[in-house]
């Protein structure tokens, strides 16, 4: 019977070789995480299996954690103030909703597109 190879371990001093397995690692546990995801909802949420339904739990509250972890922000203005000056914040900008641009198209006497 013929013996197997052991597989050398990565050499500490290869540090390019290092970061792309860890990166391609990391991306395989994404998409495992993903895989996990969808399989969890569809057995445990629409198929009612108590123990993928328990994995959705799991899983589906870690994707909210890192969601809420990693916040998306812009800065919209910066602006240095004098001594005197100050800031008043009114409202965010927001765009409007379908609804408020019919509505507007609409008193307007205009047609959207569409």
């Amino acid at each position: 019977m013929p013996k197997a190879k052991a597989k050398a371990a990565p050499r500490t001093g290869q540090h390019g070789d290092l970061i792309a397995s860890f990166m391609r690692i990391s991306a395989r546990r994404g998409l495992r995480m993903k895989i996990l995801r969808e399989r969890s909802l569809v057995e445990g949420v629409w198929n009612g299996r108590r123990g993928w339904l328990a994995v959705a739990g799991v899983v589906w509250g870690l994707h909210g954690f890192n969601k809420a972890r990693h916040r998306q922000e812009s800065v919209l203005m910066r602006e240095i103030l004098r001594p005197g000056e100050h800031v008043i914040i009114r409202q965010a900008i927001t765009q409007p909703t379908r609804r408020q641009r019919r509505k507007g198209a609409k008193a307007a006497g205009t047609r959207g597109p569409g």
